[in-house]
């Protein structure tokens, strides 16, 4: 195993520079990569999976690259073939618009140049759920997921486990139906329902103490004013005698 998961971070250290980064809102230092854009020069660090269980493959150099491209990046087999969101855009809107010259000159006649269609990260984004897709979700749901009674551990939910992942929300639900649970359970529903019910009560009681306090208060303000009407009477009279 140990084997394994050196094997592993030697493909992760040859396609990016391995380096620490902050994540999560208490911004704690993790385990992460730096990639380079081969072309520019730009440079962007992303937080890394430690998948249990000993993942092995390259399936953590996969789910790298998946990030990445969620960032828009394009990545490559080799470092100098990383491209940066901006370079990577750049290339998009120059094979956009040869095609569109190569149409034009298709209508008039000419012959058009030749281009290599780009893969866009639409087309990535709409592919079918694959088998390597299922097993790297159902490693991090292994990770994070307690059981169908407690549900997702502290802090984690299906949106939170598809944007470390980089993947569609729907297919972290649809591994996680399959698999593991629902993703609140329904004992935790329930609990957190008795805890609501529990507060509400305390809030109509503090309420109802709270009118009656009102109440005495607006009382005793009225036999105030009484009271002090009467002390004037009584002056004036002792004024007057």
């Amino acid at each position: 195993m140990g084997a394994a998961m050196s094997s592993v971070q030697n493909q992760v250290a040859e396609l990016f520079g391995v380096t620490r980064v902050p994540y999560g809102d208490n911004g704690q230092f993790v385990r992460g990569v730096s990639v380079t854009c081969g072309h520019c020069g730009a440079v962007e660090n992303v937080p890394a999976n430690n998948l249990r269980n000993g993942a092995g493959d390259d399936v953590e150099v996969q789910l790298l690259k998946r990030k990445l491209e969620t960032r828009g990046w394009k990545t490559g087999s080799k470092p100098a073939q990383h491209r940066c969101p901006k370079c990577f855009s750049s290339i998009k809107a120059t094979a956009a618009r040869r095609a569109s010259e190569n149409s034009a000159a298709a209508t008039n006649g000419e012959t058009p140049v030749s281009v290599t269609p780009i893969k866009s990260l639409k087309d990535v984004a709409a592919r079918m759920l694959g088998r390597e897709d299922r097993r790297i979700i159902f490693e991090k749901l292994n990770e994070v997921y307690v059981n169908d009674k407690v549900g997702y551990g502290a802090g984690w939910t299906d949106e939170k486990v598809a944007n470390d992942l980089g993947v569609p929300r729907a297919w972290v639900k649809l591994i996680r139906d399959e698999n593991f649970g629902d993703e609140v359970a329904n004992e935790e529903i329930r609990q957190k329902l008795a805890e609501a019910s529990k507060l509400l009560d305390e809030v109509k009681k503090t309420t109802a103490q709270a009118e009656a306090i009102v109440t005495d208060l607006k009382r005793l303000n009225h036999e105030a004013e009484h009271i002090g009407k009467a002390l004037d009477t009584i002056r004036k009279a002792l004024g007057g005698g």
